[in-house]
């Protein structure tokens, strides 16, 4: 299912606050965001289209947007920026992983000295 340009920005947002609140995302929370020009009415509108799509769900009557695997697939995927690692944060995360690389190597050939 395609998302309009609205729609994708309305799901970053969703998206975004959850996983900073851990709480149903309001409609006034995204509209007192500066960087989108849109009342609470219209964001509830759009909020509606990416219920009734399958990218967010709503707790209960009176709460928030909560996203649904849909919406988390979506952003990932298609909505959240995409970086690349410098140097330095390759090496913190290859540095541990060959150590522990080495260490299990260690591990199963005195297992199998063990065993022998």
């Amino acid at each position: 299912m395609s998302l309009t340009t609205r729609e994708k920005m309305i799901l970053g947002e969703i998206v975004e606050n959850f996983i900073a609140s851990a709480t149903p995302v309001s409609s006034n929370l995204i509209a007192n965001k500066r960087k989108l020009n849109m009342s609470p009415a219209t964001i509830r509108s759009v909020m509606s289209s990416l219920e009734q799509k399958g990218y967010i769900y709503q707790p209960h009557t009176s709460a928030g947007r909560v996203p649904k695997t849909l919406g988390y697939r979506t952003y990932v995927d298609d909505l959240m920026k995409k970086t690349r690692l410098s140097n330095d944060e390759k090496g913190q995360i290859c540095e541990p992983v060959q150590q522990l690389s080495s260490e299990f190597d260690e591990i199963l050939k005195e297992i199998t000295r063990i065993l022998a």
